[in-house]
């Protein structure tokens, strides 16, 4: 969803919110966590790489410490992400 946004494509973050269970209000973290989740499986079933693994929980750290840089919180909320976000993280 970032690297789409980064990029100028469309994106609906729809699909990977399906996914999440339902709570009132999901947080990137989460949504990263998951993603990383899944991508684990396929590594462990030889379809993804375990060095592109470690790249993305190296991105989920990275948001962790944006999250305290720039909301001094130990996570986003999806709901508070805006076109500023992608614009940053470029």
């Amino acid at each position: 969803m970032l690297k789409s946004k980064f990029l100028g494509k469309t994106y609906s973050p729809a699909e990977v919110v399906a996914e999440m269970p339902p709570s009132v209000n999901h947080s990137l973290l989460e949504v990263a966590n998951l993603f990383v989740d899944n991508f684990f499986e396929k590594v462990s079933e030889g379809i993804r790489a375990d060095g592109t693994l470690n790249h993305w929980r190296s991105t989920t750290n990275r948001i962790k410490k944006f999250a305290y840089y720039k909301h001094k919180a130990s996570n986003i909320a999806l709901n508070l992400l805006d076109d500023e976000f992608a614009d940053i993280i470029k």
